[in-house]
């Protein structure tokens, strides 16, 4: 259920479009992380739900949850100010300029293999990383969860893997992971936590220190796999 850079809310939104219109999913697999229960503002890559506002479900929620405004509504060219590469692009398919292929498999494009420390030196300058829980967010997370348990889907929280400096900058780092810890417990779901995996020392698996690269997604989903083999937790689903 994670989308590039985007905390729980918007995918409480994509979760709930989801369920509304297919067959129950018998099982998801939720990421966690530092921001995951931030509050979504700016909505990072707004452009990606704007061609969904013609379903009136998907178009509710979005308001419902403070994503989008009325004016993306009802003022539908309005609802791209700001993003200028989905009207170049929009204008180029619907003129038959240009035709633009999506380069990810099943909604997955693996990171540049090349590892960038940069990214960890600007982090460093910009001083430790505090996470924060938002009340709106978490709530919309445990309705997320009794949700999944009334339609019978089993829900495996996973941290996934980051390279092992990032945990330096993270204000209060073992109480986040007491944190979800704590929400697995008493939601009686299972925790997945690679954040002190061997991988995380290697950089070879990473393109930044918050990002695997095509290399170590595959490293990572064989191991992921591997756990989900072994859960006793998903071995009572139908």
């Amino acid at each position: 259920m994670g989308m590039d850079g985007t905390p729980f809310d918007v995918q409480y939104v994509k979760y709930k479009a989801y369920v509304e219109n297919n067959k129950y999913p018998k099982m998801i697999l939720q990421n966690v992380d530092w921001d995951t229960m931030d509050k979504n503002v700016p909505v990072f890559q707004k452009y990606q739900l704007l061609p969904y506002l013609n379903d009136p479900y998907f178009e509710n929620q979005l308001l419902k949850n403070n994503i989008i405004t009325n004016s993306d509504v009802y003022l539908p060219f309005l609802k791209y100010a700001g993003e200028p590469q989905a009207i170049k692009v929009g204008f180029s398919e619907y003129l038959g300029i240009q035709h633009f292929i999506s380069q990810k498999h099943h909604g997955f494009l693996g990171a540049p293999e090349n590892w960038d420390g940069a990214n960890f030196e600007i982090r460093q300058k910009s001083g430790k990383m505090i996470w924060s829980k938002n009340k709106d967010v978490e709530k919309l997370f445990i309705d997320f969860l009794n949700d999944c348990q009334k339609k019978n889907i089993k829900v495996v929280l996973v941290f996934a893997p980051f390279y092992y400096k990032l945990a330096y900058l993270i204000e209060d780092f073992k109480g986040l992971k007491t944190y979800y810890r704590d929400i697995a417990k008493k939601n009686n779901v299972v925790l997945l936590d690679f954040s002190l995996d061997s991988m995380n020392h290697n950089e070879n698996y990473f393109h930044n220190v918050s990002h695997l690269n095509k290399r170590g997604a595959d490293v990572f989903t064989l191991k992921l796999v591997t756990k989900l083999k072994h859960l006793d937790y998903l071995k009572t689903s139908k």
